[in-house]
């Protein structure tokens, strides 16, 4: 008796037993064929990557690498309100402190910090704001001084990015970061005498209203920040600090994160 074949393409090695067809002979047959031609198939694949790479005129042959992104640190309450101080100072909560071992950074590796909060300032000379990444005490990056304007705010949002890349690694003061920010809140503003009315500001129509300011930072040409010893523990920190000591200026966060990748 003759068992039911499967469905088998033609072409397909058989082997025939009594005058019949042995079903699982035949499936093991196949299975072999094909598992012949996908060997060939990786074989001409890996034979042709290999005469890319070294083919003389072939200058570039790129294999995707893993990244690695770390959440380094965030927030799960609010921040202190900080107000009536000028010198820098951290105003994360103490769980949002993130300590790194020695030898963390790596020529290349980025580091991603944004901040989420609310910022006051007084109408009468609001002075200026500055934020600060922080590696210990060493002042990786800085904004730069960040002028309020001059109408009086409370409690308005305000968002601030940094994107850092690591240039230099080493002990002492060899190790340094290559980094830029951008900030936006209604209390940023380029000149001083700005104010949220643009109707009282030159060159602008009576009563258009005012949308948030978003400034690159720091609004000078880009270059290494302060260098630092890499090959030490170190702890990651936000430092804020105000030019001018006033109940009315105050800054709050509540949200952050520090993430990096390389």
């Amino acid at each position: 008796m003759i068992a039911t074949m499967p469905s088998i393409p033609i072409g397909t090695p058989s082997i025939r037993i009594n005058n019949g067809f042995d079903d699982c002979n035949v499936i093991k047959a196949y299975q072999r064929l094909e598992d012949a031609k996908l060997s060939q198939r990786l074989r001409f694949r890996d034979s042709n990557n290999q005469n890319r790479l070294t083919r003389p005129n072939n200058k570039r042959f790129v294999y995707p690498q893993p990244t690695f992104i770390d959440c380094l640190a965030n927030m799960t309450v609010a921040g202190t309100a900080f107000n009536t101080y000028t010198t820098a100072k951290t105003v994360l909560p103490t769980n949002s402190l993130a300590t790194l071992p020695p030898s963390y950074w790596t020529i290349g590796r980025c580091l991603e910090v944004e901040v989420y909060g609310s910022i006051s300032n007084i109408v009468t000379t609001p002075g200026t704001i500055t934020f600060q990444v922080m590696l210990g005490s060493i002042v990786v990056f800085t904004s730069g001084a960040l002028q309020m304007n001059a109408t009086a705010h409370t409690t308005l949002p305000f968002w601030f990015k940094a994107l850092l890349t690591c240039r230099a690694v080493g002990s002492g003061t060899s190790a340094n970061f290559m980094g830029m920010a951008y900030v936006i809140g209604k209390m940023f503003t380029e000149t001083a005498t700005t104010v949220d009315a643009w109707g009282s500001n030159v060159g602008f129509t009576a009563g258009a209203a005012v949308s948030d300011a978003a400034l690159a930072a720091p609004a000078t040409a880009p270059a290494v920040g302060t260098g630092f010893d890499s090959t030490l523990q170190t702890i990651l920190d936000f430092w804020v600090g105000f030019s001018s000591s006033q109940a009315g200026n105050q800054i709050q966060l509540q949200q952050y994160k520090a993430l990096s990748w390389a």
